[in-house]
C-alpha cells in the first residue's frame, strides 16, 4: 500500500514539475532575462570591437612614427 502511495506522489511530482516549466518559460521573467543576456553579450563584442580597432590604430601610429624618424 504505501508503494503504491508513494508511486503515485512521485507521479503528482513529476506532473507538477512539467506543467511549472513552460510556465516558467512564457513569464516575462525569463525573456527579460534572455533579452538581458543578449544585450550584455551586444554591448561586451562592440566594446571589445572599439578596444581592437583603438590598438590598431595605436600600433599603426607607432609605426608611422618610427618610419618617419629613421
Amino acid at each position: 500500500m504505501s508503494k503504491i502511495l508513494s508511486f503515485l506522489l512521485f507521479v503528482l511530482l513529476i506532473g507538477g514539475l512539467l506543467s511549472i516549466i513552460p510556465e516558467f518559460r512564457k513569464s516575462n521573467v525569463f525573456s527579460q532575462s534572455v533579452k538581458s543576456e543578449k544585450q550584455y553579450f551586444a554591448i561586451y563584442n562592440e566594446w571589445t570591437i572599439k578596444q581592437i580597432d583603438s590598438l590598431s590604430a595605436t600600433a599603426n601610429k607607432k609605426l608611422v612614427v618610427n618610419k618617419t624618424i629613421h
